[in-house]
């Protein structure tokens, strides 16, 4: 049987079946899950993947702005001020 996960945590679900009917639990966000709205491996791994490249994107964006930024405050540490003569 196929394993499925959960589409906001990609955690492993458990399925429970009774009285002919399905369904889906992720024991990380505790929560019952749809059959519409499952993942199967595949689709985890695309979207995870899709995921950790915006993370990173963001996360190189912010760390060049904030060594351009530790670059500007040491340089106008090192301007002279200005005369008033």
């Amino acid at each position: 049987m196929e394993d499925f996960y959960c589409p906001k945590c990609f955690s492993k679900l458990k399925r429970f079946e009774g009285c002919g009917a399905v369904g889906y639990f992720c024991d990380s966000c505790k929560t019952l899950i749809s059959r519409k709205k499952i993942l199967s491996h595949e689709e985890a791994e695309k979207r995870s993947k899709k995921i950790l490249k915006k993370f990173d994107k963001a996360a190189t964006l912010w760390y060049s702005q904030s060594v351009n930024n530790k670059q500007k405050s040491s340089a106008s540490h090192l301007t002279a001020p200005a005369s008033d003569g």
